[in-house]
């Protein structure tokens, strides 16, 4: 070994190192391929994404995988009833169906089966956040970036070898790929590109047609798709568990119903993308549909009390809805479902709620400019959801702009901007034109 070079860690030790009895140190960390970078996000992460305060991100997340991997996965949620949320024995039910998922008895043609699922899981936990070491906004695509372009030798020598659990010296002299190989490699870089999906359908923030670029373009084996789907569906539940101090049981209820819906998309579809795409597309312009997406982005993270009101009474969004979708309902929801990804949108929506709350306003006072405000979205963008043939195109919006700070501020600093349009939002019927022109688009594929 030429001197400076890493010591790297052996597969075999890794099972060890990530299983559900420690978590390792920075020593160890930085003999893992891409430590560097995993460490600089667990050091960097925003203290609000620590849990409980004790442990960083990256370490909660791996707590969760833990606890979706055990005898009793529902737990991740401690409190199935009371005010933080509507419990659910069926919830509960869908989870307690991972174990059949870990035993590799929900489908009949996966990959993965016994303690190399649960090491795999473990892996991607660890590394799909590594896009945050250059930035957070949209990570898991700088993630991607990472591994497949910036540290390509690195990952191909090193990292890849780990995911398949092969030792290096065995890698270095026998490079050849098998079938099952490949199908995990895929898989995670798949988790570490899209491990947001399940968590922006659950707060509104996406549309179920974002769920589309997991599906390739020559179509998919119906299993191999639902496998994808679960193991997304794992990672990103741990992942928002390490985000938040507490999973209410309606969070959880989202992200269940949302894995059922896929897969039965899917096999309806019976793996083909373009069919696949249609059936979303259909689901997500109703009307029903769009109101409740419209009820997630508004529930999320709200102060409590305002989420059980806005949860026990329907009418209040419902009435927001059809007053700002007066003269183009139909339009908007065909256009709506096609903005797959609003990109710190929910930020935004969080200071309207906070800055409403503050000042004593009436809870439908926000919940009306914010639904204004994605009305307003739509006029301004929808046009581009339409190509010139006819066809349906997909468009992610960035809505970071609307609460950046200024250069060299503090992290309790707040957002001038943001401050400014929210006001106007809340306190006048100005502001629209701003804070939609503060959003930047792109196609999501051309």
């Amino acid at each position: 070994m030429e001197e400076g070079q890493i010591q790297y860690i052996e597969p075999k030790d890794v099972c060890t190192l990530l299983s559900d009895h420690r978590y390792p140190s920075n020593d160890e960390i930085e003999r893992l391929p891409l430590g560097k970078s995993v460490i600089e996000n667990i050091n960097n992460v925003d203290a609000r994404y620590c849990g409980d305060g004790t442990n960083g991100h990256i370490h909660r997340v791996m707590d969760g995988i833990n606890i979706l991997l055990g005898e009793e996965p529902y737990n991740i949620v401690k409190q199935w009833s009371g005010p933080k949320g509507i419990a659910s024995d069926e919830c509960r039910s869908f989870l307690n169906t991972l174990k059949n998922f870990v035993k590799n008895q929900d489908l009949t043609d996966t990959i993965i089966s016994g303690n190399n699922y649960e090491y795999f899981l473990r892996i991607c936990a660890f590394y799909h956040d590594v896009g945050k070491s250059i930035i957070t906004e949209r990570h898991p695509s700088v993630g991607w970036h990472l591994v497949r372009d910036v540290h390509a030798e690195e990952v191909k020598d090193f990292l890849y070898p780990l995911v398949v659990r092969r030792s290096y010296s065995d890698w270095k002299s026998n490079p050849r790929l098998t079938t099952k190989e490949k199908r995990l490699l895929n898989i995670f870089v798949s988790v570490i590109k899209y491990h947001d999906l399940f968590g922006v359908l659950s707060t509104g923030e996406a549309s179920y047609p974002v769920m589309m670029d997991l599906i390739p373009l020559i179509g998919a084996n119906v299993d191999e798709a639902i496998e994808l789907f679960y193991i997304l569906f794992i990672v990103n539940l741990a992942d928002t568990y390490g985000s938040v101090p507490e999973l209410y049981p309606y969070k959880v209820m989202h992200f269940c119903n949302d894995l059922d819906l896929l897969c039965r998309t899917i096999r309806e579809a019976q793996g083909d993308r373009n069919l696949f795409f249609e059936k979303l597309i259909n689901i997500s312009q109703s009307t029903t549909h769009t109101i409740g997406r419209i009820k997630r982005f508004l529930v999320e993270g709200t102060p409590l009390d305002w989420q059980i009101l806005l949860n026990n009474e329907q009418d209040i969004i419902d009435d927001a809805f059809k007053n700002a979708t007066i003269a183009g309902q139909y339009k908007f929801c065909k256009n709506f479902a096609l903005f797959c990804k609003l990109d710190y949108g929910l930020s935004f929506k969080l200071m309207m709620m906070k800055k409403a709350k503050g000042s004593s306003k009436d809870i439908r006072n926000p919940v009306s400019k914010i639904v204004e405000y994605l009305v307003q979205l739509e006029r301004q963008y929808g046009d581009l959801c339409q190509r010139n043939d006819n066809t349906w195109r997909r468009l992610g919006l960035q809505l970071s702009g609307l609460t950046r700070k200024p250069p060299n501020s503090r992290q309790e600093d707040e957002s001038k901007i943001g401050n400014a349009i929210c006001d106007l939002l809340l306190n006048s019927d100005t502001g629209k034109e701003w804070a939609s022109s503060e959003c930047t688009v792109w196609f999501m594929e051309e």
